[in-house]
């Protein structure tokens, strides 16, 4: 019996430290070619952790918030940032658990991000801003308003999900995802499988734009780079996604909301007609050449929908 106690001791040693190995390994590659680097920016100190941002050009204040995603950072914003400077100054965040910002082994929720947004308006832009989101990340927009709407100018909403989507409640099952994500060495290498390239490639393809050309090498890299960095903590995120921590009730935001708003929707994006039908004066921009990342695959056509807008 001791024996077999001493094997099987032995075996589960040898595994676990082959598992944070292949975290090691899978970590370096990943962020070899350190694409999202920090010399061009600034950190805001936010309560949970440093988050990293961009600020570029002059005139009324812009704030880019990427999609929420393990992969994703501020790099998404990259092919409108120079067109919108032009005319504005314009902040381009990653935000906690993204990116180049700090990943900290917390529950991500939408109050928290709220906060984050709410604390870098007032004592990083101090005025009243555009705030320009894509994908998840609209639900920061629309809550943010319902905690203090005198900072947000006007709201650009690029691909939101759907007011009914963003209000599931949390299901026990998928509660168990957070705990297994977080244990030590095994959680990480759970979230490396689930992170791999291949994964990337496919939302990227999937979900994020219509056309492979649109795709290229760098963008590839710099996702599979995003979700690596810090210790592969991204997981912390994903975790909290999987089990729809960051889940909110949007509809009273929408129905409440007093500031100007606009969506920008791809050809396969129907969640407009669900905002429409709390609030009635929304404007909307349908670019249907485009997918889930209009500002990827056209930005030209994009920058020219949120200028007219904003202008």
């Amino acid at each position: 019996m001791k024996e077999a106690i001493k094997n099987i001791l032995t075996w589960t040693a040898l595994t676990i430290g082959g598992l944070h190995v292949a975290n090691i390994v899978i970590e370096n590659h990943a962020t070899r070619l350190h694409l999202l680097n920090t010399k061009s920016g600034h950190f805001y100190k936010f309560r949970y952790g440093n988050m990293y941002y961009e600020k570029h050009g002059s005139g009324d204040p812009i704030v880019l918030i990427h999609n929420i995603a393990p992969e994703s950072s501020g790099i998404e914003w990259s092919k409108i940032v120079r067109q919108l400077s032009k005319t504005n100054t314009v902040y381009v965040i990653d935000l906690l658990g993204c990116g180049r910002s700090d990943k900290p082994a917390i529950t991500y929720t939408n109050y928290i991000y709220v906060c984050a947004l709410n604390g870098f308006l007032e004592e990083i832009i101090g005025k009243k801003a555009t705030v320009i989101t894509s994908g998840r990340s609209s639900a920061i927009a629309l809550m943010e308003t319902r905690m203090e709407e005198s900072f947000i100018k006007d709201i650009v909403l690029i691909n939101p999900e759907s007011t009914e989507a963003n209000s599931l409640l949390i299901n026990e099952p998928k509660r168990l995802l957070t705990t297994l994500y977080r244990i030590p060495i095994i959680g990480t290498y759970l979230y490396n499988v689930a992170m791999r390239r291949s994964y990337i490639l496919g939302r990227c393809n999937s979900s994020y734009c219509t056309k492979k050309y649109y795709i290229t090498q760098d963008m590839i890299n710099a996702y599979y780079e995003a979700c690596h960095l810090n210790k592969c903590n991204g997981k912390y995120l994903f975790a909290s996604l999987a089990s729809e921590y960051l889940n909110v009730d949007i509809r009273r935001a929408v129905k409440e909301l007093s500031v100007p708003m606009l969506i920008i929707s791809g050809k396969n994006e129907n969640a407009y007609g669900t905002y429409e039908s709390y609030k009635n004066d929304i404007e909307l921009v349908k670019i249907k050449d485009a997918n889930g990342m209009p500002h990827v695959e056209l930005p030209r056509r994009t920058c020219d929908a949120i200028t007219s807008f904003i202008n």
